[in-house]
């Protein structure tokens, strides 16, 4: 009897394992390092470095290929500006401008390759995009050059955001109406719209996910195109881009406004529930997890900022006789693996 016991939770357990490793994603990251990402050194460095990093979040197996140098365009020789190398090593966790002790060393020289693993929770932070890569030198102890950890998923670079806010009020039935509204006075000082300042050439898509016990889903389309004095792009400047669509929602999309400070604030306001509606008056009332992204795509670039709002931080409830209702979510966490990103490694409602 004994051994049949044995044989069945080796068994069990070998499935188990199947499933666990069967479910397994393969994260891939990024990171540019320079020295404007740089908080310990006042002096300038021309030196850069790039590289590429793999990640399985089940198995914490952690992957890296860094090439740094001073040897303009391909920065690979090994070379620092201002003294020769005398450490690096990856930190964490800490968002851009912040920082944070060594999680893991590195070798001397470019390129730097290496496996290790990694814990649950740093697997979080990674996902999260809160290490960074740091190569000290002689007269920049603290470091010469900077690069944060960053998901890349079909070529965008994944950006988690604490949201402050979500709120959708739907009141169509009784009169008509609809309102979204969406902020994130980002604390990570990590949200960018890219390096472009066309305003031709920038747009956003927003979109919003809410699960447990039921799901919906929405999302707003703000598109491409310069003011013509009623709707589009009014400014694309490096501190600032900014739609205006004065005829929402009977313009060019559902979305009013659309907001985009580097380093500071994501704003999108809504006259209606999505230009792919979300069904807030199907969800239920309690335990509600809400998952959003504000994807910049600007000239070539493009970044999705990604947030979740846990259990206990959305409330839903009926207005207007019953015939409507209203969510409001505050405040939100980062979501480094972006789960209702469309085409997202997590896949959708994955990570719920």
């Amino acid at each position: 009897m004994r051994l049949a016991r044995m044989k069945a939770l080796a068994v069990l357990s070998a499935v188990l394992l199947s499933a666990s490793l069967a479910s397994a994603v393969t994260v891939q990251l990024t990171a540019d390092l320079d020295d404007a990402q740089e908080t310990t050194c006042a002096m300038a460095s021309s030196a850069r470095g790039t590289g590429t990093v793999e990640l399985d979040d089940i198995t914490g197996q952690f992957s890296w290929h860094i090439e740094f140098g001073n040897n303009f365009p391909d920065f690979d020789d090994g070379a620092l500006a201002l003294g020769a190398e005398i450490a690096a090593h990856f930190h964490g966790p800490a968002a851009p401008g912040a920082t944070a002790g060594i999680t893991v060393g590195l070798g001397a020289g470019s390129p730097k390759e290496g496996t290790t693993f990694v814990t649950p929770t740093q697997v979080d932070q990674i996902k999260a995009g809160l290490w960074y890569v740091n190569v000290h030198s002689t007269v920049c102890a603290g470091g010469e050059i900077r690069g944060q950890v960053v998901p890349v998923v079909g070529g965008d670079t994944i950006i988690g955001v604490t949201a402050r806010k979500l709120i959708v009020v739907d009141k169509l039935a009784a009169a008509g109406t609809a309102k979204a509204v969406y902020v994130s006075k980002d604390t990570l000082g990590g949200i960018t719209k890219g390096a472009g300042t066309d305003t031709a050439s920038i747009s956003v898509d927003f979109g919003m996910l809410a699960t447990s016990p039921t799901s919906a889903s929405g999302a707003f389309a703000v598109p491409q195109g310069a003011s013509d004095g009623t709707s589009g792009w009014v400014v694309n400047k490096a501190a600032v881009a900014k739609y205006v669509n004065k005829p929402a929602p009977a313009g060019p999309t559902g979305a009013k406004v659309a907001v985009i400070k580097p380093g500071k604030l994501l704003k999108i306001v809504g006259k209606s529930l999505g230009d792919t509606p979300l069904d807030v008056a199907s969800l239920a009332e309690v335990n509600q997890v809400v998952y959003t992204y504000f994807r910049v795509v600007n000239d070539a670039q493009a970044a999705s900022h990604c947030s979740v709002f846990p259990p206990g931080t959305c409330t839903r409830k009926l207005i207007a006789g019953g015939t409507g209702a209203k969510l409001v979510c505050k405040p939100g966490q980062a979501d480094g693996s972006c789960v209702a990103l469309p085409g997202s490694p997590s896949g959708a409602f994955l990570d719920d």
